[in-house]
């Protein structure tokens, strides 16, 4: 999904971590300290974090299954080397675990999201995989650099 499908992407994005299980804290607390946070440390994140339907969903986290990756097709995994959302030990571990899955390691990015992105790398090797079947082997592929902050 292309972060750019709003409402989608949104409700997909926010369904994994919400059913995680019920927010027990105190609503007005969490809001309070996420603005010293981002007031402290993180200036650049800005209102968007406010938007933690989480505090609001009211679930039952239903038991999940172990997934091993027996009996699927060849899974694809694409991970950023240095993914502040994802870290990539957990994909590498997801990758040993997983029964004939494949991992494109993007070298020297610090994204998340990286198909779609802007690497034509990654596109050309995500695409021969969705569109033509084509199951490629592990690989590095090198990620886009950060810009040069001005004056640097």
């Amino acid at each position: 999904m292309v972060p750019s499908d709003g409402d989608a992407y949104d409700a997909s994005f926010w369904t994994i971590p919400c059913n995680e299980g019920p927010w027990t804290g105190s609503t007005q607390s969490a809001v309070k300290q996420s603005q010293k946070l981002i007031d402290r440390q993180l200036p650049l994140l800005g209102a968007g974090w406010f938007i933690q339907p989480c505090l609001f969903w009211k679930n039952t986290p239903a038991p999940l299954p172990v997934l091993n990756g027996k009996g699927v097709p060849p899974v694809l995994i694409v991970e950023s080397e240095h993914d502040p959302a994802t870290p990539i030990e957990g994909a590498r571990r997801a990758h040993e675990a997983f029964a004939n899955s494949r991992m494109l390691t993007i070298t020297g990015e610090g994204d998340h999201g990286i198909y779609a992105g802007g690497n034509a790398g990654v596109d050309k090797v995500v695409e021969a995989y969705l569109v033509d079947g084509v199951v490629p082997n592990d690989q590095n592929l090198p990620g886009m650099p950060l810009p040069v902050p001005p004056g640097a």
